[in-house]
């Protein structure tokens, strides 16, 4: 198993991580409801993770459905979520610079 060490160290597709991934899909549907984010608003997901080893990773990128309307920025080369989901910006930035 190769961890991700920003990340977590529970194996995929293991209870802990369905059960992670039920909680993170409760959280993203209120936050929708709670935030009152339109469809022409802008988001940035601050901390997104090169993991790709769980269903919850990213899950805003993954599951939001304006992707246009998307800046995700992490210190970690995350740029596959721009191939990933076509629309999403991403930007690698550590707070003291910014390679967008």
């Amino acid at each position: 198993m190769q961890i991700n060490p920003q990340y977590s160290v529970v194996r995929a597709h293991s209870l802990p991580a369905r059960l992670a991934a039920y909680q993170t899909r409760r959280m993203f549907a209120r936050f929708l409801s709670a935030s009152g984010v339109a469809p022409a608003d802008t988001i940035m997901d601050v901390g997104v993770s090169s993991s790709r080893a769980y269903e919850h990773s990213n899950y805003l990128e993954a599951w939001y459905p304006h992707k246009t309307q998307l800046t995700a920025v992490g210190i970690d080369d995350a740029s596959f979520l721009e191939q990933l989901y076509p629309g999403v910006t991403f930007c690698r930035s550590d707070a003291r610079a910014a390679i967008c």
